[in-house]
């Protein structure tokens, strides 16, 4: 609690735009106390949000009291200051907080979430062709840990993406408003190969686990023989993700797929 002669407790402290506690530099009205961040005050046309008046100034005696009891967040690249009670309620949602991905089993911030998943896999969007007779999809090269590129055409889908995950291809066919997934391995000297996907409940993580075995594909002949697996649990999740947006992409998929691949623990 600020001490009494400054006649303030701890809700006074709340910024009057954001509702948040107040920030520095800590600007207030001269009528009140009304307190409200520089940041906020600068999208409020510099008056007061409570009394309208536009009679503003720093008090920079008040606010050298209250960084004396503000800590700094401990996330690493977090420049957020904070009295003591308001710190778990920002580390919970606080930008910074480290996760582990479950792609790769690295901390990441959600800031650098996007990067680190574009750094990690190799991803292509399937766009339809100009051709409105063939109705076809086409995927660009997408065989990037090789020499060799591939191009598919793949007939009468209305939406696919693909997810090149270390040496499998995952592809995603939407058919009959239900998700098949198409897994294509390219190590030849494999006989078979186990894959772990994961399955996201409609929950905020992906925390089913199923394994498959699947045969190998030496050719693009064998492209339409690849096992297809009816994924019912996740057809809400990719509905919601995708709609029919046309412009939706790769970048797009996964910055909305944000909290599905963090683990909190």
């Amino acid at each position: 609690m600020i001490p009494v002669s400054y006649n303030l407790e701890r809700d006074d402290l709340i910024c009057s735009i954001c509702y948040d506690t107040v920030s520095t530099p800590l600007i207030q009205c001269h009528n009140a106390n009304h307190f409200v961040c520089f940041g906020c005050i600068m999208k409020c046309k510099r008056s007061c949000p409570q009394c309208r008046t536009s009679k503003l100034f720093h008090n920079k005696q008040l606010e050298k009291h209250i960084k004396d009891q503000m800590v700094n967040c401990s996330n690493e690249g977090c420049q957020k200051m904070l009295f003591e009670w308001a710190v778990q309620e920002h580390l919970d949602v606080c930008p910074y907080k480290q996760y582990k991905c479950l792609f790769c089993d690295e901390f990441v911030s959600i800031q650098s979430l996007n990067k680190h998943i574009k750094s990690t896999f190799t991803v292509n969007w399937m766009e339809q062709t100009k051709d409105d007779h063939s109705g076809s999809l086409a995927l660009a090269p997408y065989h990037t840990s090789s020499e060799r590129g591939y191009y598919f055409e793949l007939k009468e889908i209305k939406k696919s993406f693909v997810v090149l995950y270390f040496q499998y291809v995952l592809i995603f066919l939407r058919q009959d408003s239900k998700w098949l997934l198409t897994v294509l391995n390219h190590n030849k000297e494999t006989r078979n190969i186990e894959l772990t996907y994961r399955l996201p409940k409609i929950s905020d993580k992906f925390d089913l686990f199923s394994t498959l075995q699947i045969q190998p594909t030496y050719s693009l002949d064998q492209f339409e023989q690849l096992p297809e697996i009816l994924i019912e649990a996740v057809d809400i999740e990719f509905e919601i993700l995708t709609e029919d947006n046309d412009s939706d992409g790769a970048d797009n998929f996964f910055a909305r797929l944000l909290q599905p691949v963090l683990d909190d623990n």
